[in-house]
């Protein structure tokens, strides 16, 4: 199984919010994981609303950067999941348990989630 996001490009008074705020980000459905960045209703964080850190010149490449960035340095300090935020400043030990255990597709309290197979595939 791979891991799918969906990126939703939004309208404000009927109006493209593209290319002048970021497009909204969600880890599919089907898929729970233990992540700061990553909310309980699967909304992604990647930093990009974060200090008008988005500029018009970005595009959908930057998205994909950010969200291969906040795997490879998940970011506890701008959290959508709290509990998994002060779990990693607090006790990377037990943090790293229950990113494994949300992989392997084990339950976490509120149901069994599905494994994930973290892919990058270059074109």
């Amino acid at each position: 199984m791979t891991l799918k996001f969906t990126t939703k490009f939004g309208k404000r008074a009927g109006v493209d919010e593209y290319p002048f705020y970021p497009p909204k980000t969600t880890l599919n459905p089907e898929f729970k994981l233990y992540h700061p960045n990553i909310s309980l209703e699967n909304e992604v964080c990647l930093g990009l609303k974060r200090d008008n850190m988005w500029k018009a010149t970005m595009d959908i490449k930057t998205v994909c950067w950010s969200l291969f960035n906040i795997f490879n340095n998940p970011n506890p300090d701008d959290p959508l999941n709290h509990e998994a935020a002060t779990l990693m400043r607090e006790d990377i030990t037990k943090f790293n348990t229950m990113v494994r255990t949300t992989l392997r597709g084990t339950t976490k309290g509120d149901g069994t989630v599905k494994p994930i197979k973290l892919s990058v595939k270059r074109g």
